[in-house]
């Protein structure tokens, strides 16, 4: 048996986790874009048009980051702002409606799902690069 406490704690160990990989893979991404495009020596791989694509996605993807954490910011701020103004005690229980956080969720959930789009391209046109070559 598991509590629900240490599935939620789990969740939010994944998430966090999964917010940073996401965060490197766009970066090392824009990276592999930049070599590619600048590049001298870029193991064979000649820049195509196609690799805007991917680019697009790497910058969408840290801007879902940037959203989903503002988003949650701001959320956050003005709710404690709201009960502890309503409240004057920092300890007192409050109903919590999980429709807040819908935001939050679907810029996390977005930035992880074009992380994966933009490496799907990306190895796309290594492979054609790479292997399908004449």
């Amino acid at each position: 048996m598991i509590k629900i406490s240490e599935i939620k704690k789990g969740y939010y160990d994944a998430s966090e986790k999964l917010s940073d990989i996401v965060r490197q893979l766009d970066f090392a991404g824009i990276a592999i874009y930049w070599l590619i495009r600048v590049g001298k020596d870029t193991g064979n791989l000649t820049y195509t048009d196609f690799l805007r694509w991917p680019l697009a996605l790497f910058i969408a993807s840290l801007t879902f980051d940037l959203l989903q954490y503002f988003y949650k910011s701001v959320m956050l701020d003005l709710s404690n702002r709201y009960f502890y103004k309503k409240f004057k005690d920092e300890n007192h229980e409050v109903h919590w409606s999980k429709k807040r956080n819908w935001p939050t969720d679907f810029f996390f959930y977005g930035k992880s799902i074009l992380v994966i789009a933009a490496y799907v391209l990306l190895l796309k046109f290594m492979g054609q690069q790479l292997f399908l070559k004449s």
